[in-house]
């Protein structure tokens, strides 16, 4: 299901492009580091409060930037990590954790090479695996930067990192079904990820 979003994503983008406009689109793989929740957790007898630890795990993304300008792009960042929470016993946690945001990258010259800047505003998605439990949807930002080595006018190697932060507030909840395994007790959640991949333009 993810790689046909993705797949539709791509396609619905560039059709929307301009001719005149170049636009780049982006694979990347690499590591996502989880961060921790500070929460209140219920079982059957009471709450106690407690840090739950996110899984580090493999992650995914796709970007599309448009050249608006020379070496100043616009584009649509989207991220997918498949995790579980830890210290949470008796309990399937598996959860998708995906990232959609606007994102401005500003690109600086050098011999052979680049590196960049890039920062994104949008969404977080928390997805449980199991679908008695709603989803969770919370604003979050990133920021990030890398380097990028041109093989030729089109394919561009790329390294980079993001750290993303996403705004929670005490009201925030997780796992819910009529009731709520986790209450979030914290404003907001970080995680970190480094990645490696291809650049193709258009």
């Amino acid at each position: 299901m993810m790689k046909a979003n993705l797949t539709a994503l791509a396609i619905t983008c560039l059709l929307a492009t301009p001719a005149a406009m170049a636009v780049d689109i982006t694979l990347l793989g690499g590591y996502q580091y989880g961060g921790s929740f500070k929460t209140k957790v219920e079982t059957d007898s009471d709450e106690s409060a407690q840090s739950v630890d996110v899984e580090s795990s493999a992650a995914y993304a796709l970007a599309i930037d448009w050249d608006i300008q020379q070496s100043q792009l616009f584009g649509i960042y989207l991220s997918q990590q498949s995790t579980q929470l830890e210290k949470l016993p008796d309990v399937n946690t598996d959860l998708d954790i995906n990232y959609l945001h606007v994102t401005g990258t500003k690109y600086f010259d050098y011999d052979n090479f680049k590196t960049y800047v890039t920062a994104g505003v949008g969404a977080t998605a928390f997805r449980p695996d199991q679908s008695a439990y709603d989803d969770e949807y919370h604003f979050s930002i990133g920021i990030g930067g890398g380097w990028a080595y041109p093989i030729n006018d089109n394919i561009w190697l790329r390294l980079e990192s993001r750290i993303f932060n996403t705004f929670l507030s005490d009201s925030a909840e997780f796992y819910c079904s009529g009731g709520c395994l986790v209450k979030v007790d914290t404003d907001y959640w970080s995680q970190l990820q480094f990645s490696a991949g291809v650049t193709a333009r258009f």
